[in-house]
C-alpha cells in the first residue's frame, strides 16, 4: 500500500506500458533510481508475506488439496502476479540506469536484484509444483542466471504476462436451482 500511495499512477493490477513507465520517472534518472528501490522494496515485502504464508503449512503433506491449505494459498496468486509485474519493471529500471550511471554507482541495486532474483527463483518452484497453483495460474520460470546490466538489454530477462488459467466451462455443474412448486405453502 505504501507503493501505490507513493506512485498513484501505478494502477491496482501494474500493469504499465514502456511508455507509462518512463512517463512515471519523468525521464529523471534520479526518479528512476528511486523508483528501482522502492519497487526492490514493494518485492521485498512481497516476498516476507509469503515466507509467512509457507511458514503455516506443513509442506510434507498435500496442503494444496485441502480446503484450509487453499485458503492460506490463495494470497499467493496475487502475490505471482504483482512480484512478476515488479520483476519486469525492475529490470528494465536497471537497464536504463546502467545505461546512464557508472556501475559503481549501481552495485547497491544489482546486490539487492540478485537477492529479490533468488527468492522469488525459489518461491516460484515452490509454487509451480504444487497442485494448487497449477489448475490457476502459470507460474513463471526464472531464469537461472540474473540478467548482466552491464551489457545492453536484449529484453530477454522479462517475465512477461502471467496466464491466469479460466476455469473449465463443464467442470461443475452451476444450473439454477428449480423453481418451488407454487402449490407449497411456507407457512
Amino acid at each position: 500500500m505504501d507503493f501505490h500511495s507513493k506512485y498513484k499512477s501505478f494502477p491496482g493490477s501494474l500493469s504499465l506500458s514502456d511508455e507509462e513507465l518512463d512517463k512515471i520517472g519523468k525521464l529523471d534518472i534520479n526518479t528512476f533510481f528511486e523508483l528501482s528501490v522502492d519497487i526492490l522494496d514493494c518485492i521485498d515485502v512481497l516476498m516476507d508475506l509469503q515466507q509467512t504464508i509457507f511458514s503455516t503449512l506443513d509442506m510434507s503433506k498435500a496442503v494444496s488439496m485441502t480446503g484450509p491449505g487453499q485458503c492460506r494459498l490463495a494470497p499467493c496468486i496475487l502475490i505471482i502476479l504483482d512480484s512478476s509485474q515488479l520483476y519486469d519493471y525492475t529490470v528494465k529500471l536497471l537497464f536504463k540506469l546502467h545505461s546512464c550511471l557508472p556501475p559503481d554507482t549501481l552495485s547497491g541495486h544489482r546486490q539487492r536484484f540478485k537477492e529479490c532474483h533468488a527468492r522469488l527463483k525459489k518461491f516460484y518452484y515452490i509454487c509451480s509444483n504444487l497442485q494448487y497453483f497449477k489448475r490457476l495460474i502459470q507460474v513463471p520460470l526464472m531464469p537461472d542466471k540474473m540478467p548482466d546490466f552491464l551489457i545492453k538489454s536484449d529484453g530477454s530477462h522479462e517475465l512477461g504476462p502471467i496466464k491466469v488459467i479460466p476455469e473449465e466451462e463443464n467442470q461443475i455443474d452451476r444450473s439454477p436451482s428449480p423453481e418451488p412448486e407454487k402449490s407449497c405453502s411456507i407457512f
